[in-house]
């Protein structure tokens, strides 16, 4: 089985709590940023380069995972570790932007916009997962 990170990014905005989602190279799913874990890399941190490179994003990515999903593709079997990452700065250019699309998104609408039901159950947990945490306090979330 091979194994990647993936990075759920997300921050405060003017409607509440905000989730980034990004495109597959194909511009045909909504995902979060996610690639093959480097082995000289902690998991959290391999996972923040992903939303660098995909989502042109930095910040402050949580030691613990939220969650994970599988998926098979060429017939391998892959689990993605999903990472919370508060993000401090969107840059303007980035390392994938020719080949992505990315869209900051009110939580309850990247529920439904994410492309994978495993993937909106994470985002549709991270309030209570950043509440557990102590990351922040009680989030607001947006209908």
């Amino acid at each position: 089985m091979m194994v990647q990170s993936a990075a759920l990014p997300y921050r405060m905005g003017a409607v509440g709590l905000e989730i980034l989602l990004v495109t597959n190279t194909g511009q045909t799913k909504w995902i979060v940023p996610k690639g093959h874990r480097e082995s000289f890399m902690e998991p959290h941190l391999s996972a923040a380069k992903e939303a660098w490179e995909e989502g042109g994003v930095t910040g402050h990515v949580e030691s613990r995972a939220i969650g994970t999903w599988t998926y098979t593709k060429s017939g391998l079997v892959r689990r993605v570790d999903v990472f919370p990452l508060i993000v401090v700065e969107t840059h303007d250019l980035w390392p994938e932007m020719s080949h992505r699309r990315r869209r900051w998104l009110p939580h309850r609408a990247a529920i439904d916009r994410a492309s994978i039901p495993e993937l909106k159950a994470l985002i549709a947990a991270l309030p209570e997962f950043l509440e557990y945490c102590g990351q922040v306090a009680p989030l607001r979330t947006t209908a």
